[in-house]
């Protein structure tokens, strides 16, 4: 459901990319430009074991300077557009440029 407000730059024009690889780790939806990764969580990521699997690898991709926004899978198909409204709020005071060693082509 969120692939289909965001594939194609439809959002904002920014570019999603879906179960993009970031290291060992796959992120659901990555922006590379903007360095955002969205995350949809289904019910096994109540569980405490993986809820803690879940933070440790955020806290790791996060001191790549990716910013994370989780959501629960039953919001995205609850108030979709609501999720990506607030998102677009958030976004237009957190637009900066790429950080060193993130231009395009300078992948490891």
């Amino acid at each position: 459901m969120l692939w289909s407000h965001v594939r194609d730059r439809q959002f904002h024009g920014m570019k999603f990319r879906r179960q993009h690889p970031v290291g060992r780790f796959v992120l659901d939806f990555f922006c590379e430009d903007l360095l955002i990764a969205i995350e949809i969580d289904g019910g096994i990521h109540l569980d405490p074991a993986v809820a803690a699997a879940d933070a440790e690898r955020q806290r790791l991709l996060e001191e790549l300077y990716i910013r994370f926004y989780r959501w629960s899978a039953a919001e995205v198909e609850r108030d979709c557009e609501r999720l990506l409204a607030d998102l677009a709020v958030e976004l237009q005071f957190t637009k900066a440029p790429l950080l060193p060693g993130w231009e395009k082509g300078s992948g490891e």
